[in-house]
């Protein structure tokens, strides 16, 4: 536990001394939601999907985009070199940025909470917002570890624009922007099998307090654990 708090701490610091950082993640994701969807969220339903929504949205940029980015970087770097020279560090060093993205995830989502609050007629209850975000919370380490996968396998040039059309892939096909039902016919046939789409099913049935089909449970731990096997082999690898 030593460990693990002193690799969380130097994550921390090195996230905190980044204030553009800090601000786009925090921020962004609320900023999206007045600019694009609060004009849509005129009923009290429609605003729990979009919360929802844009709550998985501020969860991937930090868990997926900035995990798989921020990885892809710090494996080229000398104290990424060291750590891994260190016995059962390099899996503590893992844990700790992934608890790192999801404090950050964590605040980014409660800010998107208070600008739903704040401009929508949302009619949410408290039980039902910690609800919402226990299921966030739970999920969110699994987009940690597809990021991480990916950022091991992609150099420091490559990192950003790889994962970045992939995110936005994600996003958008996995009807985090619109709802599925209003893609193209194309996307549709596509967006069942992005994790994205899965994680949405699972937070939207959760914000409408709806039935869950649970092969969008398994299709979610499916991904995490093909994500730890990839980690596990690029690990023994390297």
């Amino acid at each position: 536990m030593k460990k693990l708090r002193l690799h969380f701490l130097v994550a921390l610091r090195s996230q905190i001394r980044e204030p553009a950082y800090v601000v786009s993640t925090l921020v962004f994701p609320s900023l999206f939601f007045l600019f694009f969807a609060q004009p849509n969220a005129d009923t009290p339903e429609k605003a729990k999907a979009l919360l929802a929504s844009f709550s998985a949205y501020a969860v991937l940029s930090v868990m997926f985009l900035d995990f798989s980015v921020s990885t892809a970087r710090d494996r080229q770097s000398a104290w990424a070199s060291y750590v891994r020279t260190l016995d059962r560090s390099f899996f503590i060093s893992i844990v700790a940025k992934c608890l790192n993205a999801m404090l950050f995830s964590l605040l980014a989502v409660l800010l998107v909470f208070a600008t739903v609050h704040a401009s929508t007629d949302i009619q949410l209850q408290a039980l039902q917002g910690l609800k919402l975000i226990l299921v966030l919370l739970i999920g969110a380490p699994i987009f940690g570890l597809i990021g991480f996968a990916l950022g091991m396998n992609l150099s420091k040039s490559s990192a950003l624009p790889v994962t970045n059309l992939i995110y936005l892939t994600m996003t958008f096909a996995g009807g985090l922007w619109i709802p599925p039902n209003a893609l193209s016919t194309a996307v549709q046939k596509i967006s069942p099998y992005l994790p994205s789409r899965a994680y949405g099913e699972v937070l939207w049935s959760t914000a409408l307090e709806q039935s869950l089909d649970s092969k969008w449970i398994f299709a979610l731990l499916g991904f995490g654990l093909l994500a730890m096997i990839s980690i596990a082999l690029k690990a023994n690898r390297t």
